[in-house]
């Protein structure tokens, strides 16, 4: 949901990262349950960027059909063009376009895995 400052309500917020160069005065990238949200760092709207916050999965694609299980970290890109999910619950690496939210799995996916 689209809201400003302490209107804007989340679901479960696990992680963020500034992306310096997004705006104005640049923009959090938070991990909100299942979904990538924004924050605008000089208006405070939140927006949408990808996923479902409260439906998870493992689904690669477009903003709105892309779907993540229990994603704990995130990283950006030296650019800021590309954010990169620890989608622990998938047990897979993603990334995410930032200009259109479209969802990419880059590594893993297919289960836990051993070391070594």
């Amino acid at each position: 949901d689209a809201a400003v400052g302490s209107d804007a309500r989340f679901v479960f917020i696990a992680a963020l990262a500034l992306a310096p160069t997004l705006g104005a005065a640049g923009k959090l990238v938070v991990l909100d349950g299942s979904c990538l949200r924004t924050v605008d760092l000089d208006s405070t709207a939140v927006g949408f960027l990808s996923g479902h916050c409260t439906s998870p999965g493992l689904t690669d694609g477009a903003a709105a059909d892309a779907r993540f299980r229990s994603p704990r970290a995130v990283a950006l890109s030296p650019d800021d063009t590309v954010v990169y999910v620890a989608d622990s619950g998938n047990h897979a690496i993603r990334a995410v376009l930032v200009t259109t939210g479209a969802v990419l799995t880059l590594a893993g996916g297919g289960g836990a895995g051993g070391g070594g």
